[in-house]
């Protein structure tokens, strides 16, 4: 006789030990995993907001000021460029030598993130690249832009948009990135409806801690490759030769710089000829590099003895602070003289270009600044520097010559105190920076 099984399951108990745990990690892992496999969205196609407010507060933020901006007269920006640090506006297409309607007028600029705030912070315009917009003195947030012209306050406006960025160079562990914006899409983007926005003009400014960019470029003179193959290495008296000369003092300023924090390159080695202007020549690779400021050194001999002393070079199209700066610390801090010519009312040592068709006549100067000081146009150069022709960044550079190795005192104080020489064109490239006060001693 058969008999009738029947089996009954045991009932598992549930391991709340193991179970509760596992569950909460996965809840919190769920976030990093959804943003692992979800793809990334770029910034630009998120609607836009700034200063950390949320989509409603951006909204009302920039109806606002569009609404004020729609009270006012307008005035339209046609061009625009950065030279070193200084951001610079026009209302006209710019071409070097021009005074533009907005030379001579302040701009005022209204951070739109202080919300509590109403004061403007002005900046004068002129037709010198580096008198303007200081970028460094920024405070992180957005900026509404007018001029003021013919005693009228006038919001600033583009016919065609605008977004591009520039950067400042680094100090401690601060850059400042700009970013031009007139973009009436920018600001519609994603939003329900687009909103009745116009192309004004404003700067968003943000604080990164780092990049890839080189605040100075160093340029140690000769070193190129002549029409013929042979090696310039440039003037040679006493066993001093400038190509060696020159390029020893380049790696010993970049040392002082590095001290300070400041991010440096030297333009070429010891041994390897590299042309200034090729396309893949030392300028090339300063505008690669984002440079925002150059010195190009030089140490050259004379048959005549009235040659002798400091010479700093800079453009017609700027101001003399930067050349002032490294000339005054190395003529009054060292046994070098300046020159004894004179130029106006410059100080001694300091010396304006010469000009030739309207733009300077130095090579280096007038190719290192790009469209603002006409790189790239001049016989030959609008072939080896066409790369830089329509470029809006351009690098302030001066020439500085430190005398002739032909000249007692020149080349005496080059020996003796070559490393003093070192130390002191580092700090009058500090002053310009604003690293260092001009009157400071060095061993502060």
């Amino acid at each position: 006789m058969k008999r009738g099984l029947t089996y009954i399951p045991k009932k598992r108990k549930v391991n709340y030990k193991i179970v509760v745990p596992f569950v909460l990690v996965l809840l919190l892992a769920l976030p990093y995993l959804i943003s692992k496999f979800e793809p990334a969205v770029d910034p630009k196609d998120q609607t836009y907001t700034f200063c950390g407010f949320s989509t409603r507060e951006s909204d009302e933020i920039l109806e606002k000021s569009q609404k004020e901006a729609s009270k006012l007269e307008t005035v339209e920006v046609r061009d625009y460029g950065i030279y070193g640090e200084t951001l610079n506006i026009y209302h006209e297409k710019y071409a070097p030598g021009n005074i533009d309607l907005f030379s001579g007028n302040t701009i005022f600029l209204k951070n739109l993130c202080q919300t509590s705030i109403e004061e403007k912070q002005p900046f004068l315009l002129s037709n010198k690249l580096d008198v303007g917009i200081d970028i460094m003195t920024l405070a992180d947030g957005l900026y509404e832009l007018e001029v003021l012209s013919d005693f009228k306050f006038k919001r600033l406006e583009t016919e065609s948009p605008i977004d591009d960025t520039f950067y400042s160079a680094k100090r401690g562990d601060v850059i400042k990135e700009i970013r031009i914006l007139s973009d009436k899409d920018v600001f519609n983007k994603n939003r329900i409806e687009d909103k009745a926005f116009k192309n004004y003009l404003y700067f968003e400014v943000t604080t990164t801690e780092d990049n890839d960019d080189i605040d100075v470029v160093i340029n140690p003179a000769r070193m190129t490759t002549n029409d013929n193959g042979t090696i310039d290495y440039g003037h040679y008296y006493n066993d001093l030769e400038e190509a060696t000369e020159t390029y020893n003092m380049a790696v010993k300023i970049k040392k002082e710089l590095e001290k300070h924090g400041v991010r440096v390159a030297i333009l070429r080695d010891n041994e390897t000829p590299s042309n200034n202007y090729s396309s893949n020549g030392r300028l090339k690779k300063a505008y690669d590099m984002n440079a925002k400021y150059m010195i190009n050194l030089r140490f050259e001999s004379s048959g005549s003895q009235m040659d002798h002393g400091v010479v700093a070079l800079y453009s017609n199209f700027v101001s003399n602070r930067f050349a002032a700066n490294v000339t005054k610390k190395l003529v009054d801090e060292t046994s070098l003289t300046p020159s004894p010519y004179s130029e106006g009312s410059n100080a001694t040592g300091v010396f304006e270009t010469g000009m030739v068709q309207g733009l300077d006549l130095n090579d280096i100067i007038r190719e290192s600044g790009g469209s603002l000081t006409g790189a790239g146009t001049l016989n030959e150069f609008s072939e080896l520097t066409s790369f830089a022709k329509d470029y809006n960044r351009g690098i302030n550079t001066i020439d500085l010559l430190y005398g002739y190795m032909t000249h007692p005192n020149d080349s005496k104080t080059w020996i003796e105190e070559n490393d003093l020489i070192a130390e002191k064109t580092a700090q009058g490239i500090l002053v310009q920076l604003g690293l260092f006060k001009s009157g400071e001693d060095s061993d502060n």
